[in-house]
Order: C-alpha cells, then sequence, then structure tokens
C-alpha cells in the first residue's frame, strides 16, 4: 500500500535531513523546482538518492513545452 505524506518544515531545512533519517519507510523526495537551496531545503537532501526533484524538474519543462505547441498548433493563421 502506498500513501502520501506531507511534511510542512518551512523555515527548518537543517531538521528535514533528520526527520527523514528517522523514518522507517521508503521514501521520495518531491519539489517543483526551482529549489532555494538552504532555505527550502538542504543540498544532502536534494542531492540524495531519495529525491525526484530534477526529474520534476526536466518533466515540468517538457510537459510545458508540449503544450505551449498543441494551443499554438491552434491559433489560425
Amino acid at each position: 500500500m502506498y500513501f502520501s505524506i506531507i511534511i510542512p518544515v518551512f523555515n527548518r531545512p537543517d531538521e528535514i535531513k533528520e526527520l527523514l533519517d528517522s523514518l522507517d519507510k521508503e521514501i521520495i523526495i518531491m519539489h517543483p523546482g526551482p529549489i532555494n537551496r538552504g532555505v527550502e531545503i538542504t543540498s544532502d537532501v536534494a542531492d540524495s538518492k531519495q529525491a525526484i526533484i530534477l526529474d520534476q524538474v526536466q518533466n515540468g519543462v517538457a510537459i510545458r513545452m508540449a503544450v505551449i505547441y498543441l494551443l499554438a498548433s491552434k491559433i489560425k493563421q
């Protein structure tokens, strides 16, 4: 069974790593980007093997480009 847990850690990036290490579950770290390292999330957490942040950012660019392409193709010239 899979479920999501949202952990608000605003202004506490130094506590994220400790919290994640204390969990006894497989986790995925997500962030829509861009990352403000050291303010929103530490580099240790952002670069960890659990983080899929770069994948999210790359996929977001591709999705936005596809939407722009589809919308532009609907414009009559």
